[in-house]
């Protein structure tokens, strides 16, 4: 399931569907495995945070990293 939020994500991005990514990222995170060296959940916290860079929204970075 996080890998089908993270690639419905990725399109969103592509297409500039800028917070409708951030949506599917933010779902990818619900459903990616834990722990403190996982990719999964590293993968989906920096995608967020470029998107959030993109809208240039740099205030919201450091908060959606937790």
């Amino acid at each position: 399931i996080y890998r089908e939020f993270r690639e419905k994500g990725n399109k969103a991005y592509q297409n500039k569907q800028n917070y409708e990514a951030i949506d599917l990222y933010t779902k990818s995170l619900q459903y990616a495995e834990t722990g403190s060296d996982s990719e999964t959940l590293s993968l989906a916290f920096a995608n967020r945070s470029a998107v959030l860079l993109a809208l240039g929204k740099t205030q919201y970075v450091q908060a959606a990293l937790r």
